[in-house]
């Protein structure tokens, strides 16, 4: 790789690393080593495909290094785009990022590798979960405002019917009610007032 692509590569604010057709990394900027947690050796044929400890789909499975989106483009020539994947360090620490990966052409159009720019996308799944977490708690908040409002309601009306009981207290002491009928009076006219 000539010196140009090189200062080109390092430039990007974005992750980037080039594989060969043999899916070995040829070259990578610090961004992308910042986000694997780690440095790959060029040219290394055990460095093939990511420079990543390992890989997890979204949901949370393994993804083999050999089943990546960058394995993809180099079998078929076509490019990737904005797929999540989940970079595990080395320290067990993860990121979440979103890959590009597109085929490269030498002069006559044959596929000599590809080139893979990705971004780290872990602060907006914080926020998104955060967001979630939030809408949850405002729902669950919104639900005990309408149940207090309606228990205040069912009170209210309680409070009506018992009413008539509460001011003639001489009813409950009837001899019409029957012993259960002025123990229910007493009862109700306790709870109430």
């Amino acid at each position: 790789m000539d010196w140009f692509s090189k200062s080109l590569i390092e430039a990007l604010p974005a992750a980037v690393y080039v594989c060969d057709s043999n899916a070995v990394i040829v070259a990578f900027n610090h961004r992308a080593s910042e986000l694997w947690g780690r440095t790959p050796r060029i040219g290394d044929s055990d460095e093939r495909f990511c420079g990543a400890h390992k890989l997890f789909n979204p949901d949370g499975t393994r993804l083999p290094h050999n089943e990546t989106p960058m394995e993809w483009v180099l079998r078929t020539g076509k490019p990737a785009h904005d797929q999540e994947v989940i970079i595990e360090r080395q320290d067990g620490s993860r990121v979440t990022v979103l890959v590009n990966i597109a085929p490269v052409l030498d002069d006559s159009g044959i596929q000599i590798g590809a080139v893979n720019c990705f971004q780290d996308l872990t602060t907006q799944k914080r926020a998104e979960q955060e967001r979630v977490v939030l809408l949850d708690e405002l729902r669950q908040g919104q639900k005990l405002k309408a149940m207090g409002q309606l228990m205040g309601g069912v009170a209210h009306d309680f409070n009506n019917l018992l009413t008539p009981i509460i001011r003639q207290p001489r009813s409950a002491q009837s001899p019409s009610l029957g012993r259960r009928g002025r123990a229910s009076a007493h009862r109700s006219s306790a709870a109430v007032g």
